[in-house]
């Protein structure tokens, strides 16, 4: 006995409520996966503190670079050997304060690295918010199907279809 068109119906409703509940269920997934809670109070914050300090070590070393070479140009030493002595003294001081980009650059460091885990868990909601059927911008190509019963089924009814 062939399917009569209502039971037709009813088998492509519940397909597409199936599938509804599928996606949703993997929606709901991965906004669990993406702990909104630990960027926000983890990632973000340790990536502003981070870009804080490079600031300020940057703050710091240029402050220290500029004194010495202001020193260094504004001495009024007669001495040879000594003025040489002033000189070398100051020009390390200008290189220790140089040592300030081996720790900033570590910091940069961590700081892309939580970035790019933000990074990647936004591209993983953002593929699994992306309907199947959807090309690389995100439209579909399949037309919208055409509604075929614009009845609204109670809570129960899609409870039962859904089983």
């Amino acid at each position: 006995m062939a399917p009569t068109k209502a039971q037709t119906i009813n088998v492509d409703i519940y397909r597409e409520l199936r599938r509804i509940a599928d996606y949703l269920a993997r929606l709901r997934d991965e906004i669990g996966a993406l702990q909104p809670a630990q960027l926000h109070q983890v990632h973000l914050p340790v990536a502003g503190k981070e870009l804080a300090a490079v600031v300020q070590a940057t703050e710091v070393a240029t402050n220290g670079i500029m004194e010495h070479a202001e020193t260094v140009i504004s001495a009024e030493i007669r001495d040879l050997a000594a003025y040489k002595a002033f000189v070398n003294a100051r020009m390390l001081g200008m290189m220790e304060a140089c040592s300030f980009q081996d720790l900033t650059g570590q910091r940069i460091a961590r700081v892309r690295e939580a970035l790019k885990h933000i990074e990647q868990r936004i591209a993983r909601f953002a593929a699994a918010i992306r309907p199947a059927d959807a090309d690389e911008s995100g439209s579909t190509a399949v037309e919208p199907k055409p509604e075929v019963n614009k009845k609204r089924l109670s809570q129960a009814e899609i409870d039962q279809l859904l089983g």
